[in-house]
C-alpha cells in the first residue's frame, strides 16, 4: 500500500509440564496468619493467534488494531485428589481481546497541530484463583480520549480516561473469609471475592512550555 499499512500476524503453541500455582492457606500453628503454598498441578497446552494491523487513511488519519485470541486448557488425565481438570480452561488467561485506536494530526493556520486520538479496548473473561477454585472475571470495555493543540513550545490537552464509566475488574479471584465473623459463622460469608477495581471515568487537562 506504499508504505500506507502494515499487517503482522502471529501463532504460538507453548506446553506446560507440571504447572506451579501459588494460592494462600490459613497458617497450621493457629495464629491465624497466611501463608504461601506451591503445588505442581499438572501438564497444560496453550495455543493462539495474534493480529496486528494499521492503516493511513490520509495524511491526517491513521487507524490500528490488534486482535489476540487464546485457548489454555489442562491435558487429559490431569487431576487434583478427585478433581478431575482434563479440558479445563487453565486460570489468569485472558481468553481473548482486541483494540481499535485512531489518531487525527491536522496542522493549523495559527502554528499549531490539532491533536485528537481515540482508544476502545475489550478485554475477555479471565478465570482467577487456583485450578479446583476458580471465579470468572468478567469482559469489559475501556474507552479513552485525548484531544489538544501543541506547537514547537507549547501543549495544552484534555484527557478522559475512561469515558463511558465502565465498572470493571482488572483481576478477581475467591479467597477465604479470615475475618472472625468469617471464621465463626457469625454472619459474614466464609467465602468471599477479592480483585483490584479499575480505573473510574477520569478528566483532566494539562499545559506545557518547553524552553
Amino acid at each position: 500500500m506504499d508504505g500506507r499499512g502494515s499487517l503482522t500476524a502471529a501463532i504460538f503453541y507453548s506446553n506446560y509440564n507440571d504447572r506451579i500455582y501459588q494460592y494462600v492457606v490459613p497458617n497450621p500453628d493457629g495464629s491465624g496468619t497466611l501463608m504461601e503454598a506451591l503445588l505442581n498441578v499438572g501438564d497444560s497446552t496453550q495455543k493462539g493467534i495474534e493480529f496486528e494491523a494499521s492503516i493511513k487513511v490520509n495524511e491526517f488519519l491513521q487507524i490500528s488494531g490488534s486482535l489476540r485470541w487464546i485457548d489454555a486448557s489442562w491435558d487429559n488425565g490431569t487431576m487434583v485428589g478427585d478433581l478431575d481438570l482434563s479440558g479445563k480452561g487453565t486460570s489468569n488467561v485472558v481468553t481473548e481481546s482486541w483494540n481499535l485506536s485512531a489518531n487525527y494530526a491536522r496542522p493549523l493556520s495559527n502554528g499549531f497541530e490539532f491533536i485528537a486520538d481515540l482508544q476502545f479496548s475489550n478485554r475477555g473473561e479471565q478465570d482467577g484463583g487456583a485450578p479446583w477454585d476458580v471465579l470468572t472475571n468478567s469482559s469489559f470495555k475501556v474507552m479513552d480520549v485525548q484531544i489538544g493543540l501543541q506547537n514547537d513550545r507549547w501543549e495544552l490537552m484534555f484527557n478522559i480516561d475512561n469515558l463511558t464509566g465502565e465498572d470493571y475488574y482488572t483481576d478477581l479471584e475467591p479467597f477465604d473469609n479470615f475475618s472472625f465473623n468469617g471464621l465463626t459463622g457469625g454472619g459474614e460469608p466464609a467465602r468471599i471475592a477479592i480483585g483490584t477495581l479499575g480505573q473510574p471515568r477520569v478528566m483532566s487537562a494539562s499545559v506545557s512550555y518547553s524552553f
